[in-house]
């Protein structure tokens, strides 16, 4: 099997703003992959290396595809098929020192979350129960990036005593509390 790696940075992933950067020079992308064509015998695996090409202040992504290349369909019969399966890998590079920094507010029945820190965060599913604390709902869970603010619906939005939610990043955690 003959695979093509290509990388393409993608910048706002996820929202109205996404925009797809392509580029065949890797120092213009700011990502290597090495190498670039794959020839695979059944059963055998390689291996691809990714190399960050310069430092960044924020989050970086970037989407890694292998895809086949196969040639013309050879059969004598007249109908073929072919089957073709690609994957796409996210990649992203954090800044030294990465860090979220997340503010709260609770306004409307949402609850507003900003980021301003240097890295994107992921903010877990808290809870939410109604003010006799009968009924709970989960609450949805969001990626949160840089510079960006995500609302999160909350189910019973009468209800204003304080919650508690987990942000995670890199491995390590942090309450947010919201008021």
């Amino acid at each position: 099997m003959f695979l093509k790696i290509k990388a393409s940075e993608v910048v706002d992933p996820g929202l109205e703003s996404e925009e797809v950067i392509n580029s065949e020079n890797p120092r213009e992308l700011g990502l290597l992959v090495s190498p670039q064509r794959v020839i695979l015998e059944p059963g055998e695996e390689k291996r691809v290396r990714l190399v960050a090409l310069a430092d960044t202040d924020k989050d970086r992504f970037f989407k890694v595809n292998v895809t086949p290349v196969v040639g013309e369909l050879e059969t004598t019969e007249t109908i073929g098929v072919k089957l073709l399966v690609a994957y796409a890998a996210w990649v992203f590079q954090r800044p030294d020192n990465a860090e979220p920094e997340l503010t709260v507010s609770r306004d409307d029945g949402k609850i507003k979350i900003r980021n301003i820190g240097t890295t994107h965060a992921e903010v877990l599913p808290g809870k939410q129960c109604s003010a006799s604390g009968e009924e709970c709902d989960d609450l949805t869970k969001v990626r949160v990036l840089v510079g960006h603010e995500k609302e999160i619906e909350l189910p019973f939005p009468d209800n204003t005593a304080p919650l508690e939610m987990k942000a995670v990043f890199s491995g390590k955690s942090q309450l947010v509390k919201v008021e």
